[in-house]
């Protein structure tokens, strides 16, 4: 990371030796198999191209107002994700309070909870329940959304479903905002 941010002078806008040094280590790392990659001058865990493009998806789509205000939560997620070693259980209750986030915005219903919300928006069944059951699971897991112990431990893969769902549902619910809902 040191080494990437000398190359880049300035990291807002990295010079082109600063980004050859990143993808020659990047192709080093994936000839190793080590699971990390270096974006942006910062190492992160690396997923799988379907991960990404979700993941990028969905912070674009929080990026603008009034969606911002739940891109810290999804930036968290994604951060206790990429920590060394992993925070599983705080990247999957992020995860929940990022899509939770959104559609208290979308509903302009701050403060309400996610399954509450559910129950108004008009969404077709089986959609409602599966982003329902992404809430329950983060809250089932052991330190998860209540901070609670017991339940399940969460590990790489769980984290990594919950913030790949988390994804879709942000971008299914940003598709509600626009439609006025």
């Amino acid at each position: 990371e040191r080494v990437w941010l000398q190359l880049a002078v300035d990291p807002e806008n990295p010079s082109e030796q600063a980004l050859q040094f990143e993808e020659q280590y990047n192709q080093i790392l994936t000839q190793e198999s080590i699971g990390y990659r270096l974006r942006d001058g910062e190492f992160e865990k690396a997923g799988t191209p379907e991960f990404d493009r979700a993941t990028e998806a969905a912070v674009a789509v929080l990026g603008p107002e009034p969606l911002a205000a739940a891109l810290m939560q999804f930036e968290k997620a994604l951060a206790f994700r990429n920590e060394m070693p992993p925070d599983h259980a705080n990247a999957v209750k992020e995860a929940a309070n990022a899509v939770e986030a959104v559609f208290q915005i979308v509903s302009t219903r701050s403060g309400v909870s996610l399954p509450s919300i559910l129950k108004n928006m008009g969404m077709p069944r089986a959609i409602t329940k599966a982003i329902a059951e992404l809430y329950n699971f983060a809250s089932q897991c052991q330190g998860g959304r209540h901070a609670g112990t017991g339940g399940h431990v969460p590990d790489d893969r769980d984290a990594e479903w919950t913030i790949h769902t988390a994804a879709a549902a942000i971008q299914y619910a940003a598709t509600w905002a626009k439609k006025g809902v």
